[in-house]
């Protein structure tokens, strides 16, 4: 056979197993995004409606106290056991979408995601009537495996970093597999339309 030919079925060869090894690689849904982050459809629930928050309905509810007994009326506060809420078919995919009432726009990342370690979120939370970071909102993380397995207790807290920027944590996973993540924002209010109170919920793949 011609030596030129032979080196040219050589080189289509290689190029062959370097497409395949190529498309091996990514031909996998992996997550985007901050570690855990589960990737899927992006979140547009809410179309163009924008809800205005109007704060003075979070006064009116003063005495909707958070489920701790506090009224989380500071930056920082001490969380309950863990939420009383089952599982939420309307949860989120990746790492940022709006509010379930379409008040919110949140992104969220965190540390390193491994059953059995500790493990801290930072939220970004801004209005979506008007953009700007929303101050002052204590979070809080209700965070389940499913509707019988909540995390276990690791005395959460939160604190805003900068305006719109809140730590929180630490969440610990005690067993493999997708976790969902409900960021609850201004629970001292009361859970209707146009008040502060938000919530959404996020997937979280634990190795």
């Amino acid at each position: 056979m011609n030596p030129m030919r032979i080196v040219g079925f050589g080189l289509l060869a290689a190029c062959l197993a370097a497409a395949a090894l190529v498309f091996s690689c990514h031909s996998h849904d992996e997550p985007s995004g901050p570690p855990g982050a589960v990737a899927g459809a992006l979140d547009a629930h809410c179309g163009s409606k924008v809800v205005k928050v109007n704060a003075g309905l979070c006064a009116a509810a003063g005495a909707d106290a958070g489920a701790d007994g506090s009224t989380l009326g500071s930056k920082s506060f001490v969380a309950p056991l863990h939420g009383d809420t089952p599982v939420d078919p309307n949860t989120r995919f990746n790492a940022e979408a709006d509010d379930d009432d379409c008040k919110y726009r949140v992104k969220w990342t965190s540390s390193a995601v491994a059953q059995g370690r500790d493990v801290s979120f930072e939220v970004t939370l801004t209005a979506k009537d008007g953009g700007g970071p929303v101050r002052g909102a204590p979070v809080r993380l209700e965070v389940f495996l499913n509707d019988t397995h909540p995390a276990p207790n690791t005395s959460q807290t939160s604190s805003e970093k900068s305006p719109g920027v809140y730590a929180a944590g630490p969440i610990r996973f005690d067993q493999p597999g997708r976790w969902t993540v409900r960021f609850h924002f201004n629970e001292q209010c009361a859970d209707i339309a146009e008040s502060p109170h938000g919530h959404v919920a996020f997937f979280v793949q634990v190795p």
